[in-house]
């Protein structure tokens, strides 16, 4: 019988209690909102999952004020150790490197189980809502609904919850490991993405269980869907993850080892020559995590590629471990814990819907765990929507910011999905045997991978690009000169930290611990060194101004509140701690309260300390000690805005973050408050302060509008107060520098899961090596700036190597106007003749136009079955259309390729399918590249075996030194294509390998992207959807296409005084389904590119063997005349057995 049906009203329900879930429902309770948190197992992790932490998220973690207990309990990770085979096969370590990037964070990457992190999150919700929130296990929705129409209404509960309460047997996962003595392990396949959802299964079980007899209605602003990979939000609000999986299946075991490998402690990548892989991660408390490839585990079937996880056990995993290592010994006595996965990579298709329910971690993109991204990414997610809600709903900001958190994150899980695939696809591969074992993977392209892909496993890259809350100047502004200003502190990115001094006690301080997480945004002043009469009186000036009652610091702050509950004002001067005191100082900057007196936590100095160096804040970000700037921070510690010092050159505001002023609440719709203007044009004969202040209120004036703030201290749908939450005043109280690691300090998790720890911080601080001498080379703002608003390029990042002479930035390309004014500009024309054709494309013009015509495009068995497909309106299939030779004879005419036209016919009628259900299910680019373009060419390409293949090369980057330049002489941003069809085969590859020996260059072509190497690009693609940006595909073409002629004419040795490159490039651009053929001729001046027209399209079965055709016939160009112009004009001779050429059937 069910139980009675109970309502609740919330401003955020939060579904999952995993690390997303909590970080969630840990910045809510900071800010005070009203949150629940449900979950429906029923307990935390006490062991195994996630182990990783990286470097930002440990400053997160610091930011919350429980970083040092992270840093305390973890195992550090310090240095990595490459283990490869040697030539007889016996793995040996062949390379140390650095975990941590040197001098990027003040923490290093460390390791601890997540069930300790959790334990932290749950203590901190505690503190910081006074026990208000909790999480509520055993507790699974069972229903949401969205009122539509009232989404956009503030101060609505649009959505609806049914949530149901488990018993204690639905609320338990079914663990079912055991250790050879018998004794029960605890295993994480519940978790693993091998596991089926349970969730239909507990559903089911709670309608027989007799506890499970209560369900609640719950009416909220907003829902989290933090749940997991088999997510129940995101079915549930019509979203899928987009991707794929591979065959590699890994096991995993966190075990106290016994073994005789040396590096056990060590963080190990292990490639043996055939049995596989492992990962090694030492961990808190002598365990050891094995990450552990199972090579002899395959996919099982077309339907379903999860492995059945009852034939992989802790035995199965540790023989596959034993065989890896070998001839090291490896076993143990203790298991904690373990699991199995097999390796995907998928994205959400959308992040939420309606800005109402969100999506995070897990529920949102998946990977593999090995690059220690998985838990960090997922936290990261809620870190940057969490705030975002709670300023909505308290009224601070408008509901427009909610987008970002889409545009923001979206981009950040594709770079995880294309680094993990990267990292997943070197990590378990086999290892090269030599530079032709082109199947094997490069160890040598591993450990380069390892170095490069530790500043993205690090978090320290993330950058976001232009939104409401993200300012970054349109090149050509005159604003752009305020990056200059301080041209380490990347707008978009996260601040650094270095050292700075508290001038009221001097007591050293790291930046980033003056950046509490309490949903504040914050104001920094950056003087210079005020000790000089200009720079403070500059300073007194503006002060002037910010303290003027009609402000933005006195407006945008709710009546009786404190100072700095919506904007704080810190301030970092240049002068000598010891020439002057507080009071030198403005009130504004040193506020006063009646109750607590002055406040000494505002105004710092970069100076030196009396035991912990000199932080060199100035020198470390760029900013001139006699100039200085200002810069907005968001609450989770991103740059929004630099603002300029010299603002009389500037003709107006800086940009509008919002599009308008923010939404009022229904009872604030009463009252008469005028709702703020934007600030006007600042005069020339105004004060630099004062337009220094209009500038930065301009901006506050977006993003804060005081009229949608509560009046007093509490909001008026908010039933409960959380005194933490009402004083936004939090000092900081964590470590200067993190302490060290004492693992004694702490209390065993194992004696009392629940148990927390309190460990004694350290009376004294350690410096941290490398903070104070970060090796940062600044590069000055040039004095003269482009001052044309109407430029419509966007301004670059500025390059942290200023030093060199050679370091160039790099121009955008948007359109094709950009392309005009390379040095050699790129232009379309249109192909008005017969006459205009190149010489060496006239005779594959006359065969795809016969093509077009429909004769020869269908072998003879299939005719009556494509006569069977057609549509109404589709032409009957004729003797014309139709060949009786179905096979192609390739090279030397030794060799012949024969194919099951059957098949083909198939799979044609698929490509088909697809093409109609990706028009109307209005898919991605990636969607169309993988289910219709890529089947298309396998088909197209089939008889060519051994001479042509096609590639995927989305991930191929240009070579720096082939990009095309502009006019100016800077280079053109880099752009990439999709697909590339190489010549290929044994002959082709020795004759490419032995010119690269003798020219010292590392690729044939003008990438260095590894498939691409020792194949020559015969034929580039470019794709887009059917509604993409034809602009953008030709600009896209251009740059890759005029990079590829500026290797052709190297490879050649052509003059850059010869009329052309002698070569026709043939090059396809496909939108949707119909694919566009474009000639490319490289002239003395110039490059153009003829537009011939459409050669087929994939919409139905009769089309797509046309478009087959066309290929094929672009195949034997590319193998013929291409390749033989290659032969003799680029490459060294090879002997007449090898020689490239093709027989193709009779016209």
């Amino acid at each position: 019988m069910q139980g009675k049906t109970t309502a609740d009203h919330v401003d955020v329900l939060v579904v999952g209690a995993g690390p997303a879930g909590l970080m969630m429902a840990t910045w809510l309770a900071k800010c005070g909102i009203k949150t629940r948190i449900v979950d429906k197992r029923g307990t935390k992790v006490f062991n195994g999952q996630a182990d990783g932490l990286q470097c930002r998220t440990l400053e997160i973690f610091d930011s919350f004020g429980f970083g040092h207990r992270a840093w305390i309990e973890s195992n550090h990770m310090l240095e990595i150790c490459l283990w490869n085979p040697d030539k007889d096969g016996v793995i040996q370590r062949s390379s140390r490197i650095a975990d941590t990037i040197p001098g990027i964070s003040r923490f290093q990457q460390v390791v601890l189980h997540q069930g300790r992190i959790e334990r932290f999150f749950l203590d901190a919700i505690k503190d910081f809502s006074n026990g208000e929130v909790a999480v509520e296990r055993g507790v699974m929705p069972t229903s949401l609904k969205i009122d539509a129409d009232s989404v956009e209404d503030p101060d609505a509960y649009p959505v609806t919850v049914q949530l149901r309460h488990l018993g204690e047997e639905e609320s338990t996962p079914k663990q079912t490991a055991t250790m050879s003595n018998g004794s029960s392990v605890q295993d994480g396949l519940f978790r693993s993405n091998m596991a089926a959802d349970d969730t239909a299964d507990l559903l089911k079980a709670a309608e027989l269980n007799a506890k499970a007899n209560t369900t609640e209605e719950v009416k909220a602003k907003y829902v989290v869907g933090a749940d997991g990979a088999h997510s129940w939000v995101r079915k549930e609000i019509g979203l899928k993850l987009e991707g794929d999986s591979t065959d590699y299946i890994w096991g995993v075991l966190d075990i106290i080892p016994i073994t005789d490998f040396p590096d056990i402690r060590m963080r190990c990548a292990i490639h043996s020559a055939t049995s596989g892989s492992i990962m090694v991660i030492p961990r808190e408390n002598k365990l050891v995590r094995l990450y552990i490839q199972l090579t002899t585990t395959e996919k099982t079937g077309e339907q379903d590629s999860r492995t059945d996880r009852s034939s992989i056990t802790p035995e199965v995993i540790l023989e596959s471990a034993q065989r890896i290592i070998a001839p090291y010994k490896l076993s143990y006595r203790k298991l904690d814990w373990w699991t199995a996965y097999q390796i995907g990579q998928r994205v959400g298709s959308s992040f939420g819907v309606h800005d109402r329910v969100f999506l995070a971690g897990d529920a949102v993109h998946t990977h593999s765990p090995k690059a220690g991204q998985g838990m960090n990414v997922s936290m990261q997610d809620s870190y940057n929507l969490g705030w975002k809600i709670a300023n909505v709903v308290k009224g601070v900001a408008d509901r427009s910011i909610l987008k970002t958190y889409e545009t923001e994150r979206k981009g950040i899980a594709h770079a995880l999905i294309n680094f993990d695939r990267k990292f997943s696809r070197l990590f378990s591969g086999r290892p090269a045997r030599d530079i032709m074992d082109e199947e094997g993977i490069s160890m040598e392209e591993f450990k380069n991978a390892f170095q490069k892909g530790n500043l993205f496993a690090s978090g320290i890259a993330v950058d976001y690009d232009n939104s409401v809350i993200v300012s970054k100047p349109e090149e050509g502004q005159s604003d752009s000169a305020a990056q200059s200003l301080a041209p380490e502190l990347k707008i978009g990115q996260r601040i650094p930290s270095v050292k700075v001094l508290n001038q009221s006690d001097a007591r050293p301080w790291h930046l980033q611990e003056l950046l509490r997480s309490n949903g504040t945004w914050r104001v920094i002043l950056f003087p210079g060194d005020i000790s000089k009469t200009k720079q403070k009186d500059r300073m007194l000036s503006l002060c002037q101004e910010l303290a003027n009652p009609s402000s933005f610091l006195k407006r945008f702050t709710p009546s009786g509140s404190r100072y700095d509950s919506i904007i704080e004002v810190l301030t970092v001067h240049a002068a000598k701690r010891t020439d002057v005191d507080m009071f030198d100082f403005p009130e504004v900057l040193r506020p006063y309260d009646e109750v607590e007196g002055w406040d000494y936590h505002k105004i710092f100095v970069d100076d030196q300390s009396y035991h912990e160096g000199h932080g060199q804040l100035y020198e470390t970000f760029g900013i001139g000690r006699e100039g200085g700037c200002v810069v907005v921070l968001r609450p989770d510690q991103y740059i929004s805005c630099v603002a300029a010092r010299n603002i009389a050159a500037l003709h107006g505001p800086p940009r509008c973050w919002l599009p308008s002023q923010p939404r009022r609440t229904a009872a604030q719709s009463n009252n008469n408050t005028k709702q703020p203007q934007i600030a006007k044009k600042p005069s020339a004969c105004h004060s630099q302060s004062k337009m220094y202040s209009a500038q930065i209120e301009a901006w506050i004036q977006q993003v804060i509008d005081p009229s949608s703030l509560p009046r007093n201290s509490s909001s008026r749908n908010r039933k409960r107060k959380f005194p933490h939450a009402q004083h936004h005043h939090d000092h900081p109280t964590g470590l200067s520098s993190p302490p060290p690691s004492n693992m004694n300090s702490s209390t065993s998790s194992d004696a009392d899961p629940e148990a927390t720890p309190r460990a004694s911080i350290p009376s004294k601080r350690r410096r941290l090596a490398n903070d104070a001498a970060l090796n940062l080379h600044l590069q000055h703002p040039s004095e003269h700036l482009n001052d044309d608003p109407s430029t419509p390029t966007r301004s670059t990042k500025t390059s942290t190597t200023g030093a060199s002479k050679s370091a160039r930035s790099r121009s955008p390309v948007k359109n094709m106007a950009d392309l005009a004014l390379a040095e050699k500009p790129v232009r379309f024309t249109y192909l008005k003749s017969r006459g205009d054709l190149p010489a060496d494309v006239k005779s594959l013009l006359n065969h795809i136009k016969m093509v077009g015509s429909g004769r020869d495009i269908l072998p003879e068995p299939v005719v009556d079955m494509v006569q069977a497909s057609l549509g109404l309106m589709d032409p009957d299939v004729t003797d014309d259309n139709s060949y009786s030779k179905n096979l192609w004879t390739v090279g030397n005419g030794s060799d012949v390729i024969d194919w099951d036209v059957n098949d083909e016919f198939k799979t044609l009628q698929k490509v088909a399918r697809r093409t109609e259900l990706c028009i109307s299910e209005n898919v991605s680019e990636a969607s169309w590249n993988t289910r219709v373009h890529d089947l298309l060419l396998d088909v197209a390409l089939t008889p060519f075996q051994g001479c042509i293949s096609h590639w995927d090369v989305t991930r191929a980057p240009i070579t720096k030194s082939y990009l095309p330049r502009h006019g100016s002489g800077i280079d053109l941003q880099a752009k990439m294509v999709d697909f590339c069809i190489t010549l290929d085969g044994e002959p082709t590859r020795r004759q490419v390998v032995e010119h690269l020996r003798s020219t010292n260059h590392k690729s044939i072509n003008h990438t260095d992207y590894q498939p691409l190497r020792f194949r020559p690009i015969a034929i580039s693609i470019e794709t887009k959807t059917p509604d993409g940006s034809t602009e953008e595909a030709k600009a896209q073409l251009s740059v890759w296409t005029s990079a590829y002629i500026s290797r052709l004419r190297e490879l050649t040795a052509t003059s850059q005084k010869a009329a052309g490159l002698g070569i026709t490039l043939p090059i396809i651009n496909i939108k949707g389904g119909q694919w566009e053929l474009l000639l490319a001729v490289d002239y003395l001046d110039r490059i153009e590119i003829l537009q011939v027209g459409t050669i087929g399209d994939t919409t139905s079965v009769l089309s797509c063997y046309k478009l087959v055709a066309a290929m094929r016939w672009l195949a034997v160009w590319a193998v013929t005349v291409f390749g033989d112009w290659l032969k003799n004009n680029a490459l060294l001779p090879i002997s007449s057995d090898g020689s490239l050429g093709i027989q193709t059937p009779n016209d």
